[in-house]
């Protein structure tokens, strides 16, 4: 059966980025060992919109002689998942739309030997998006016990990624991206949080929030069938489970949180390396979350 093998060049915390942050560190020769041997067992290329605009430059001129990687990267027929992108400019190159895991499971199911994914963290994260048992929620033992733990730690470096300052009371220093594309599990249970570089002080009723919209998840029906949820399932109850899980005890405190968390996704913009198109398209989507979260909030609100 073909599988879908990523390679990433990551750092213990989770932090995903372009390759010439390693260059420091040097390069094991093992390294390229273990790149070699899933190229040679991958027959196609996956790769998200970023990842892609980075690779073309970078390899669609360069020739065996100057690096023995070239013809995988340049023969081999390569799959770009971008809702922007409309031409591919590399030979070889397919732009298969937005995020569809089903149009990724037929490319699999298609592969005579595997595909090959590298960097691409978006839609890495993404394809860990998946329906799971309530068990498998990173509930008492990960987000609270994570906000106890931080509950009165003072940093010594404020200089967050995002909306830098110290813990104001009540603040904790959290995750700043809890979801499933950053939890690490173990036999089915989540045991760690990896990517810290979105950390920050946030109050734990909107860090909750913010992880509910990740784990439950919120979205709509639509969106969520796109992402592979079938049936799509009960919201109200499955938010219910989530803060029970959590060890929420006035749970009404969780819906206006839930209202806010867009807004607190709305300033992040401001950070991103996006022009001014990328931000205003942000900000739509999110003006969009907002309509939606506010037309279920009677049901979620009934349901806790």
């Amino acid at each position: 059966m073909a599988a879908i093998r990523v390679h990433e060049f990551i750092s213990l915390d989770g932090v995903i980025d372009t390759p010439s942050w390693t260059f420091p560190f040097g390069f094991d020769p093992r390294m390229g060992e273990a790149i070699g041997r899933i190229t040679a067992s991958s027959d196609g290329i996956l790769l998200g919109r970023t990842t892609y605009e980075m690779f073309e430059p970078a390899w669609s001129s360069r020739t065996a002689e100057e690096d023995p990687g070239a013809p995988f990267f340049n023969d081999t027929s390569k799959y770009v998942v971008s809702s922007t992108l409309t031409t591919a400019t590399w030979r070889n190159s397919e732009i298969i739309g937005g995020y569809d895991p089903k149009r990724i499971q037929q490319l699999k199911d298609e592969s005579a030997q595997g595909l090959y994914v590298s960097g691409s963290g978006t839609l890495v994260r993404g394809s860990r998006r998946r329906p799971g048992p309530t068990g498998r929620w990173p509930g008492r033992a990960g987000c609270c016990a994570l906000h106890e733990a931080a509950a009165g730690f003072e940093p010594a470096v404020t200089t967050y990624r995002f909306h830098p300052h110290p813990p104001l009371p009540g603040e904790v220093v959290s995750h700043g991206d809890l979801g499933p594309w950053n939890t690490v599990y173990r036999d089915g249970v989540p045991v760690a949080f990896i990517d810290w570089d979105g950390a920050e002080p946030v109050e734990p009723m909107a860090d909750l929030a913010a992880a509910a919209w990740a784990f439950v998840p919120l979205a709509p029906p639509a969106r969520l069938v796109q992402a592979g949820f079938d049936p799509v399932p009960d919201l109200p109850e499955r938010l219910r489970l989530f803060v029970g899980a959590y060890g929420l005890t006035d749970r009404a405190k969780i819906v206006p949180a839930l209202q806010r968390s867009p807004l607190a996704s709305a300033e992040r913009v401001r950070y991103a390396p996006v022009d001014a198109a990328g931000a205003a398209a942000s900000l739509e989507f999110l003006a969009g979350e907002l309509r939606w979260i506010h037309g279920i909030s009677p049901d979620l609100a009934r349901a806790l």
